[in-house]
């Protein structure tokens, strides 16, 4: 059997993320301008619970999924699964694999800092000198992950003193990083995602398991396959 662990936190929640969140991390993703707008306000009007149009020009409510060919109805509910954002106007699957890296329907909507990707950082409205800032510090001085000299931030108020002491930052950078720090970062993750292959010596047939569970044990998903 051979098994991997992955924060969750360190994704953007789509249940909770503002829409220009949203929207920057399908820019990273390499789509559009216009695109993105349309796409992370059809994600905005799956989950929010009223009928109104985020966007009356490009995004979509009921009315648009019930005139489709396989019609059905907007949700008006947060996604349970990631799977689900294939139902929203304008995703597809080559969009979904592009993300799927970035986002979650798991957790209170903070980032873990300690775990997050360039593309989320940048995404959560940081520019990308402080993005790179963040994860140099990570990484230590010899610029590696996973070696003896990485670093961490082990409070949310103690990622701008950090990076202000590893890298010169203006006024400016600080206000950006403070202000993002206060509204998106945490330091620690509850939720993770395990994936699992399962193989008996000497067969082709495999086993593959993916489920999701809090630190404390709690199942939220598995599948089997």
């Amino acid at each position: 059997t051979i098994f991997g662990v992955v924060d969750e936190e360190r994704k953007i929640n789509i249940n909770t993320a503002d829409r220009k969140v949203v929207e920057r991390i399908f820019r990273t993703a390499g789509l559009g301008e216009q695109d993105s707008q349309d796409l992370a306000a059809s994600i905005e009007d799956w989950r929010d619970k009223d009928s109104e149009l985020s966007l009356p020009l490009g995004s979509a409510e009921g009315s648009y999924y019930r005139n489709t060919g396989n019609p059905y109805d907007s949700k008006d509910a947060p996604f349970d699964l990631l799977d689900e954002v294939l139902l929203v106007k304008g995703m597809t699957p080559e969009i979904l694999d592009t993300v799927k890296d970035h986002i979650t329907v798991y957790g209170d909507g903070k980032v873990n800092v300690n775990t997050a990707s360039k593309a989320v950082l940048m995404a959560l409205g940081l520019k990308e000198t402080l993005a790179d800032a963040i994860i140099s510090f990570r990484y230590g001085k010899d610029g590696a992950p996973g070696t003896g000299d990485d670093n961490f931030f082990n409070t949310p108020s103690n990622i701008v003193p950090s990076i202000s002491q590893a890298s010169r930052l203006s006024p400016s950078d600080t206000a950006e990083l403070s202000n993002v720090a206060d509204l998106y970062l945490t330091t620690a993750s509850k939720i993770f995602m395990i994936r699992s292959v399962s193989r008996i010596a000497g067969k082709k047939q495999e086993m593959r398991s993916t489920c999701v569970v809090t630190r404390n044990g709690r199942i939220l998903y598995w599948r089997d396959s």
